[in-house]
């Protein structure tokens, strides 16, 4: 296998020879070759041989898919949780734009942290809640199956 600075100089080599042609363009030839590099190495290296700017944070925020874009609920009261095995995340904000997180598990929880933050931060702007998150399991496949072959259920 090919170092990686090996690699660096034969796409470098390859973007040069290709002057004419959109980066996209060069990237779709590129995808086939065994020195091919993941995209985002690629648009670097393409802004160092072509001498571009970095991109801005607009149009890095424009690159974002729209499905990853999706803008958190404001909210009054914090949802409930829907199974076992879930955490809520909250995300409060004062009037200064400072935001202060609560990772809840039931409502007495959730109540409890604001109230911590509302005696430091009695000023609140907004709460956006992001939703609902699993709590990775602990025991892993592997494991299980051990234990399974052993006698032990789970």
């Amino acid at each position: 296998m090919k170092n990686m600075t090996d690699k660096k100089e034969l796409v470098k080599e390859f973007i040069q020879n290709r002057v004419n042609l959109s980066g996209n363009k060069i990237y779709d030839e590129l995808k086939g070759k065994p020195f091919s590099i993941r995209k985002t190495d690629f648009y670097t290296l393409l802004r160092e041989v072509r001498n571009l700017p970095e991109p801005s944070k607009e149009k890095k925020e424009q690159s974002i898919p729209i499905k990853y874009k999706v803008e958190p609920l404001t909210i009054k009261k914090a949802p409930k949780l829907k199974k076992e095995g879930q955490y809520g995340l909250v995300e409060v904000i004062d009037i200064n734009n400072n935001s202060y997180w609560i990772k809840y598990d039931n409502k007495k929880s959730y109540e409890r942290q604001l109230e911590k933050i509302k005696i430091h931060y009695p000023k609140l702007k907004r709460i956006k809640f992001h939703g609902f998150r699993d709590y990775t399991e602990f025991i892993d496949k592997e494991f299980k199956e051990l234990l399974n072959e052993v006698g032990i259920s789970t």
